[in-house]
């Protein structure tokens, strides 16, 4: 009996240490994509940016400079960048009018969320649009738009988009970025992982 027992431990742990070991294997593949824009989305100084831009930190007239000598469309309030022939990034003035405010990504071929949860942690909420069969996985500081594949949010659900909020503005009618309470339609979830629609649908916020 003492060694059944040891043997069904023996062997819990074993398989407890092979799943432990398989999540960090899985989570290094997704921090680590093989994909030249995600080097443009990193943290800098512990505070999110792209291509090495600060949004509410950057001075405006200091993205004007620092983009110039990309291929960028330079307006007086908005400036395009074509990161590669797979991305797009917009970059606009902060309701301030003094620093870098609001940042879009666009791609052609998408990032995956599973990147985006290992590089930035889980969202604080995410709200499912079912009549487009989209979602938005919400921080505090950016919006990921992702395509709903096969009713799941998984770790290889495609990221539309990615809009980085300006710190400077503050809204009335959405004041918490973790939920969406404008949209009609728009239902609001607590983050609970990977998983297929009707974990979230069927469970309450």
């Amino acid at each position: 009996m003492f060694a059944r027992i040891t043997l069904i431990m023996l062997t819990l742990s074993t398989t407890c240490f092979i799943l432990l070991w398989g999540a960090v294997a899985y989570g290094r593949e997704f921090a680590r994509p093989e994909d030249a824009r995600a080097n443009s989305i990193i943290a800098c100084n512990e505070h999110p940016c792209v291509l090495g831009l600060i949004p509410g930190r950057t001075l405006w007239h200091e993205a004007q400079t620092h983009l110039a000598r990309w291929d960028a469309a330079v307006s007086l309030k908005t400036i395009q960048v074509t990161v590669n022939p797979r991305a797009e990034a917009s970059f606009y003035q902060s309701v301030n009018g003094v620093a870098l405010g609001r940042i879009a990504l666009r791609f052609d071929q998408p990032l995956s969320v599973g990147w985006l949860v290992s590089h930035y942690g889980p969202p604080c909420g995410i709200t499912i649009y079912r009549t487009t069969r989209t979602a938005t996985l919400r921080y505090a500081f950016l919006l990921a738009n992702i395509r709903l594949d096969h009713d799941q949010v998984g770790a290889h659900t495609p990221i539309l988009s990615i809009h980085f909020t300006d710190p400077a503005f503050k809204s009335t009618q959405q004041p918490n970025l973790c939920v969406d309470n404008i949209t009609n339609g728009a239902q609001n979830y607590h983050w609970k992982g990977f998983a297929p629609l009707w974990f979230y649908t069927g469970q309450n916020t």
